[in-house]
């Protein structure tokens, strides 16, 4: 899988990435001494000379497996940053559903690492609201991280932030996953 991630063939780097993640997160200890090496080999995938943006989309969701799956492990300052850069998807949707769980697990865990990619976090929940491409559940998963996120005292001037049809968005998101 690593050596497709240096694959010529952009549906190979692709595949791979969506494999390593998935492996990543399900891979239990025996996966976890592979968590450093997959990300380095995700790495290059971020690049802005990655011509497939599907490629980019899919080390996104890769990049969303690996957080969960190995927890403090992955320094967040290093990892988010390029996480919330390869944002929005542009190409395979369906990476959004890790990609929004991912980020909704961080944002609303109340760590103190995390707290400087909230206005981030928040403006990537609001855009990806309005967003026609992307599938219901990950608005649900990012609606209800923004109600949590607005229920904190400490939060509630970023969400307010956001523009008013974001944050409507963002409601109805939350509110059609409750019925």
């Amino acid at each position: 899988v690593l050596k497709e991630l240096r694959s010529s063939t952009s549906g190979n780097r692709r595949n791979a990435a969506f494999c390593a993640g998935v492996m990543c997160l399900h891979g239990g200890q025996s996966g976890a001494r592979y968590f450093m090496d997959v990300l380095r080999a995700l790495h290059p995938l971020f690049n802005e000379d990655e011509e497939d943006s599907g490629v980019r989309d899919n080390a996104a969701g890769a990049l969303a497996r690996i957080l969960m799956a190995a927890g403090p492990a992955v320094p967040l300052d290093q990892a988010l940053p390029v996480l919330l850069g390869a944002l929005p998807l542009r190409e395979d949707h369906s990476e959004g559903i890790p990609v929004y769980r991912c980020l909704a697990h961080l944002a609303t865990g109340n760590s103190a690492a995390i707290e400087q990619f909230l206005p981030e976090i928040v403006r990537v929940f609001g855009a990806a609201a309005v967003d026609g491409e992307t599938e219901a559940e990950a608005r649900g998963i990012a609606g209800r991280a923004v109600a949590a996120l607005h229920s904190m005292s400490s939060c509630r001037g970023l969400v307010e932030a956001l523009p008013p049809d974001q944050q409507q968005a963002l409601m109805a998101a939350a509110a059609q996953q409750h019925q």
